[in-house]
């Protein structure tokens, strides 16, 4: 099925029957998806996204479910942010479902691109950038999980147009709705390898990515191990990935790497605790070198594993553009 028809399925699953929203670009392919469902959703459509997001609070308050409203791209999300702002402040869960541009034009200053969830990162109780279809219903099912745990309050999920459009091979079967939430260390898992603890008050990311494709626009920290020796220029490493043994010991033999690998371990011992006691929701820890595929992607997979064993935070791992270089070679 294609993506947006993901969406309201998951929606579906999650008991959600009436939602609200304004049309715009970003979201149409949403829109034309609603079509096939209207004996299952109630789409009330608002005068604009505030009144989307203020509507959905609203029906959250007076029905005791999770509210749920669409909104697209640039200024209409910037509209929104009263009503996200509203719900934060007044313990409102609502599920934010916004719009953006493709995935191969963020960061780029598109037409219409606004990050949204830097935006919304102080109002919300967490946000989500989709990168890959295949994470949607794991992060639809996080979404309704954080917004109801503890102290309620809006979640943004932040779907670029492209994923929309894309099919994906998904047996709904397979969807385990959020009332059925328990607690075991997999449940915020996004990928079937991830290891995540139970989840308190922060979710950390930790991120590969290659600058040649931009710096992720809602990375909390970025770290640069360009300096470090590059496996591209060894002929036997360069179809390979820092995922694959001969790539990580190539790149952590070198005491540079393991240098670096020591402070940084030292920088979050430090930070996490601090972010946790300030009560910080979300920290994205973006590690860079040229294409993100060898150097960055073995440093990312050492701090997870360091990382890992914490107890008193969620965390995941995520290589966003690993297979852009195949991709684009026609590989």
């Amino acid at each position: 099925m294609q993506g947006a028809n993901l969406i309201i399925e998951c929606l579906i699953k999650e008991g959600v029957t009436t939602m609200f929203g304004y049309p715009g670009g970003t979201v149409i392919p949403i829109y034309d998806a609603l079509y096939d469902y209207t004996d299952k959703i109630k789409h009330i459509r608002t005068s604009h996204e505030q009144g989307a997001v203020h509507a959905a609070d609203g029906y959250a308050r007076t029905s005791g479910k999770t509210g749920v409203c669409v909104i697209t791209s640039g200024p209409g999300a910037t509209n929104a942010v009263t009503g996200i702002a509203t719900a934060y402040m007044d313990s409102s869960p609502l599920v934010i479902i916004s719009g953006q541009v493709g995935t191969s034009l963020l960061g780029k200053d598109t037409f219409q691109e606004i990050d949204i969830t830097g935006v919304t990162y102080s109002i919300t109780k967490h946000n989500f950038l989709v990168r890959k279809l295949e994470d949607l219903p794991n992060i639809i099912r996080e979404a309704f999980i954080i917004a109801n745990e503890g102290r309620k309050g809006p979640v943004l999920i932040d779907i670029p147009k492209n994923l929309q459009v894309t099919d994906l091979d998904y047996n709904m079967d397979d969807y385990m709705p959020s009332c059925q939430n328990k607690k075991t260390k997999d449940e915020f898992q996004i990928k079937e390898e991830n290891e995540n603890k139970e989840f308190k008050n922060l979710y950390v990311t930790v991120l590969s990515f290659g600058f040649k494709y931009g710096i992720p626009q809602d990375a909390d920290l970025v770290f640069d191990v360009r300096f470090l020796p590059n496996p591209y220029y060894i002929e036997e490493l360069r179809a390979k990935t820092g995922n694959e043994a001969e790539v990580r010991d190539y790149v952590m033999k070198s005491d540079k790497a393991q240098e670096f690998f020591r402070q940084l371990s030292q920088m979050m011992d430090f930070l996490i605790p601090n972010y946790i006691s300030e009560g910080k929701h979300q920290l994205i820890i973006s590690i860079g070198c040229t294409g993100g595929k060898h150097r960055s992607v073995t440093l990312a997979n050492e701090l997870y594993r360091r990382l890992s064993n914490a107890k008193d935070y969620g965390i995941r791992i995520e290589h966003r553009d690993l297979e852009k270089d195949a991709i684009r070679k026609g590989i």
